[in-house]
């Protein structure tokens, strides 16, 4: 059987993923610095750039987020991404919204 797509063979497209980020952002003298990077892979938070004492207190202890989610961590995956905007949302150190990227654009 032929593996290229067609309607015979609609298992052989490939569903494209896409990998969801957050970066986080501290203020300087000098505007916005970029800290560093928290990816969703697949299921699993992987950290970029972040100093390892903030990886290690989210690991411990988790961020809150929204009231009506309650406290989540790194393990909760695509939910702790989400809620890293409410937990850094201030005028020293904010994430921003999650961000999309193709597979095939990386």
């Amino acid at each position: 059987m032929d593996p290229r797509p067609n309607s015979h063979n609609p298992k052989a497209y490939k569903k494209e993923e896409k990998m969801k980020f957050v970066e986080i952002y501290r203020t300087t003298d000098d505007g916005q610095e970029l800290m560093g990077k928290v990816v969703l892979e697949g299921v699993k938070i992987r950290f970029e750039g972040l100093p390892q004492k903030m990886v290690d207190s989210f690991y411990e202890g988790g961020i809150m987020g929204l009231a009506e989610v309650g406290p989540v961590a790194p393990q909760d995956g695509e939910i702790f991404l989400e809620m890293l905007r409410y937990q850094f949302s201030g005028s020293r150190i904010r994430a921003s919204q999650v961000m999309e990227v193709g597979a095939d654009s990386q």
